[in-house]
């Protein structure tokens, strides 16, 4: 966290230098164009941007809990650790018939020590994505399987299951295009 701060705020810092420089170094022609870049700030925290026709434009502060993101060509605001939740009830009892999970946080009801969930296919998902399972059941134990039968779970085939004891977790990392590496809570919810 301290060292995107530093980052942020050091990118932050030279953007200012390079905007003080340009006002500096303007001509008199120029004059009227730097007062429209600086009546583009309205608020404490206000940044700068280039939109696409490469004209100056604000992005006003973001709120709180909010971080600086980008989808690769624009700035915005996104929400912090944002992840979506449902719930499933367990179904089948293969990694063919199982309930598939499509929420990030999926909260899975029904287990009778013989039913399922799937975790989502891992093209679906970004390397490095989060997903956690878990088991509502306050008695037994829930299976989960792997959507893509050539996709592996913690090294084993996603064909076969990992049983999950009543109110714990288990909680996967997409490591790569066919390891989903996953760790079950110790205690219960």
């Amino acid at each position: 966290m301290k060292n995107t701060q530093f980052l942020i705020l050091r990118l932050l810092s030279i953007a200012f230098l390079l905007f003080c420089g340009a006002i500096q170094s303007a001509k008199a022609d120029d004059k009227n164009n730097i007062a429209i870049i600086a009546g583009q700030f309205q608020s404490p925290g206000d940044l700068l941007t280039l939109n696409s026709a490469s004209f100056p434009t604000r992005l006003g502060v973001g709120t709180a809990g909010q971080v600086l993101s980008t989808n690769g060509t624009t700035l915005s605001w996104a929400s912090k650790f944002a992840m979506d939740t449902g719930t499933a009830a367990a179904a089948g009892t293969t990694a063919a018939d199982c309930v598939a999970l499509t929420a990030s946080h999926s909260r899975v009801t029904g287990a009778d020590a013989t039913k399922g969930a799937c975790l989502p296919l891992l093209a679906s998902r970004n390397i490095g994505d989060e997903f956690i399972v878990t088991n509502a059941d306050t008695t037994n134990a829930l299976k989960v399987y792997s959507a893509g039968v050539a996709e592996l779970i913690s090294g084993q085939a996603g064909t076969t299951a990992i049983s999950l004891a009543a109110k714990l977790q288990l909680i996967c990392r997409k490591y790569d295009t066919t390891n989903w590496y996953c760790g079950k809570t110790v205690t219960p919810y």
